[in-house]
């Protein structure tokens, strides 16, 4: 089973992209009905943000956008294999960038630039727009027991020129301090705690571990911290900059619990604009 899955994904990568779209709508929708222990913790998740902006929402609404979720999931991987058939030039030519004022003023800086992200949207074309502009960019990530889908993931993730790391231990630390020695960008989810260092925070309000590892990475080397999301708008993939250290009084950028704050705020906004794109399946709020 496990090995039809991998090649109907390697084939289903192969079709144009509106084919992709279809084919992602309907087998989201099926992983949505049958996945029952994701479906509860997507709708607990989604359930968690709307009320935090509008209350109580409707069940009916809540349903939607977790199918929608599970969609976009779909949507993502299909993206990602399909990558390394894809020229610089086509890549580039569906993306719109919002805020790049905010990137540009971070790599004046001189020392590189730590872009938080979240697993929102198709993430995969904030790493393609980097090396497609020039940048070398550096990502640490976690690791799955699939080794076959990792070595899929990897192999279609490295054509685009991205270094992967291991999400822990020194040898990552060492390579992203060393990455943003060479004025070039490190990029780190920050809305799900993995591995490594958390802390507890209000999330949506309500408390909740995310990583502290961003922030942290900020204060030791000095680099800005700034927001780097994505999302669908239509047929065009967004991405977004958004300022975080630099934002702040200068006295305050190295001071942990108003880095952190300040991310927060920048999660909050985006997810919480794009909440049918979060594509993260585990509970959030465990406390």
């Amino acid at each position: 089973m496990h090995d039809l899955v991998v090649r109907s994904l390697k084939l289903a990568c192969r079709l144009p992209r509106p084919l992709r779209d279809a084919l992602s709508a309907i087998a989201g929708t099926v992983a949505w009905a049958v996945a029952a222990q994701p479906r509860r913790n997507v709708t607990s998740n989604v359930k968690q943000v709307l009320r935090h902006f509008s209350g109580e929402p409707r069940a009916l609404h809540v349903q939607h956008i977790a199918r929608r979720v599970f969609r976009r999931c779909i949507s993502n991987y299909l993206e990602l294999f399909a990558l390394p058939r894809l020229a610089k030039e086509e890549i580039l030519g569906r993306i719109d960038v919002v805020g790049q004022e905010h990137f540009e003023q971070a790599i004046a800086q001189g020392g590189g630039v730590i872009i938080a992200s979240a697993h929102l949207g198709p993430f995969e074309y904030l790493p393609s727009w980097m090396p497609a502009r020039g940048f070398e960019m550096t990502i640490p990530v976690e690791r799955m027991e699939d080794r076959q889908m990792l070595g899929m993931m990897l192999q279609a993730r490295l054509s685009n020129g991205v270094t992967f790391v291991p999400l822990t231990g020194f040898a990552a630390i060492r390579t992203m301090v060393r990455t943003l020695r060479k004025r070039q960008v490190v990029l780190i989810t920050a809305d799900r705690a993995v591995e490594g260092q958390s802390t507890v925070v209000s999330f949506f309000g309500a408390p909740a571990r995310l990583p502290i590892g961003p922030v942290d990475l900020a204060i030791m080397t000095g680099a800005p911290l700034i927001g780097g999301f994505g999302w669908c708008r239509g047929r065009r993939d967004i991405i977004e900059f958004a300022p975080i250290s630099l934002a702040l009084p200068v006295q305050q950028r190295a001071d942990r619990a108003a880095l952190q704050a300040a991310l927060v705020d920048q999660l909050e906004r985006a997810i919480g604009t794009h909440v049918d794109e979060w594509v993260v399946f585990e509970p959030i709020w465990q406390y």
